[in-house]
């Protein structure tokens, strides 16, 4: 979390730098951004910065989302709970499958 911290306030002070717009999380619904433009400029400059140092970089990145809701009362799902998964190194996909019916 302190690398997404750091690489916020990095971005944050080259956007001012250049004197452009700083982007946004938007579309808000029940107090959740479903547009996070902020939040993938962020994750953006992390995976440059890691490049730049030389450091290692990621393979896959991955977000999980509470959207909705709660599926039932006392619940810790939300009706739209989700995972998104990013793959950047496209070496780590060793295969896949589609899941029928649902």
């Amino acid at each position: 979390m302190q690398e997404l911290a750091d690489a916020h306030g990095i971005l944050v002070a080259s956007i001012a730098a250049a004197k452009a717009p700083i982007p946004k999380n938007t579309h808000q619904d029940s107090g959740v951004f479903l547009r996070r433009s902020l939040d993938c400029a962020v994750i953006q400059t992390v995976h440059e910065l890691r490049e730049q140092t030389r450091l290692d970089l990621c393979d896959t990145v991955y977000g999980v989302f509470e959207e909705g809701d709660e599926l039932y009362p006392g619940a810790g799902f939300k009706k739209r709970t989700h995972v998104r998964i990013a793959v950047r190194n496209p070496e780590c996909i060793i295969g896949y499958f589609r899941v029928g019916g649902l």
